[in-house]
């Protein structure tokens, strides 16, 4: 099941910013693993921003709701996640509405 995960700092945590670089470091080094090993299709910084985005392989809703909770800055983030279908399931679709509405269109000509 593919995701669109979007996540954007609320505010800066209360604590030392070392620790904070720390804990961010950990979550881009997580979230290179999971490219890494083929769970996420593609994972970025949003430049100017302190947020990120990822498309993410997961197996089920459970599995996506564990991985992002792991992540050390979970808390600290506002998040985004909208389940996606693929092209080709896309496609599938547009050609199925395309006939129907061609067979709705011939019907209403025959009247």
């Amino acid at each position: 099941m593919l995701y669109f995960v979007r996540a954007e700092l609320r505010e800066l945590p209360p604590m030392p910013r070392e620790q904070w670089a720390g804990m961010v470091a950990a979550t881009w080094e997580m979230l290179a693993q999971l490219e890494r090993t083929g769970k996420a299709r593609g994972v970025g910084a949003m430049i100017g921003r302190q947020a990120g985005v990822a498309i993410l392989d997961m197996d089920s809703h459970d599995e996506l709701a564990e991985v992002m909770q792991r992540l050390p800055v979970y808390a600290f983030l506002n998040w985004e996640v909208v389940p996606l279908t693929s092209a080709e399931r896309a496609l599938e679709s547009a050609r199925w509405a395309t006939a129907a509405l061609a067979r709705r269109q011939e019907a209403g000509s025959r009247n």
